[in-house]
């Protein structure tokens, strides 16, 4: 049986653009960084097929993966540069199934001529959870979780029925 690949979505943020730009969010200090970075999280749980990464700029490089977000300070080059160096990398088919989230003109601008997805910093500032909002939320109906404990049982006593 042949093996197909699978090409994984990506959600890429351009970091800087997003903190300069977000309501509720200030470019400098270390805290809101922080936030979008636990708001990525969230949205990384409820969407599990995608791979976000999450580009800043800062005085020296480097990369991390937080919570499912890989995140990257680009030391002295300009973050810019990076993503699109990244996008270029990747395949005709991997760039179609990624999406590069920014309001910088020049950045989308070179982005669509790789045939890059581009979202604005609102279409995902809207998107994003709450910081710790749905912890519980498995993803999956009342029904959904209903059959399932009818299934597995859990059901049969009083403790494990749902309403």
């Amino acid at each position: 049986m042949a093996k197909r690949n699978r090409i994984q979505a990506r959600l890429l943020v351009d970091g800087s653009n997003f903190l300069g730009r977000a309501s509720g969010y200030r470019l400098g200090p270390a805290e809101d960084r922080e936030r979008l970075v636990r708001r990525l999280a969230d949205y990384a749980r409820r969407h599990p097929g995608q791979r976000v990464v999450l580009w800043f700029d800062g005085d020296r490089a480097s990369m991390e993966t937080i919570a499912g977000v890989e995140v990257r300070f680009v030391g002295p080059r300009d973050a810019d540069a990076s993503i699109l160096d990244y996008l270029a990398e990747l395949s005709d088919p991997e760039r179609t199934q990624a999406r590069l989230v920014t309001d910088d003109r020049k950045l989308s601008s070179h982005a669509k001529r790789l045939r890059v997805p581009v979202a604005s910093v609102g279409w995902l500032h809207h998107r994003l959870p709450e910081p710790g909002a749905g912890k519980s939320d498995p993803g999956v109906s009342p029904d959904e979780i209903k059959e399932w404990l009818d299934y597995f049982g859990a059901n049969d006593s009083p403790r494990g029925r749902v309403q």
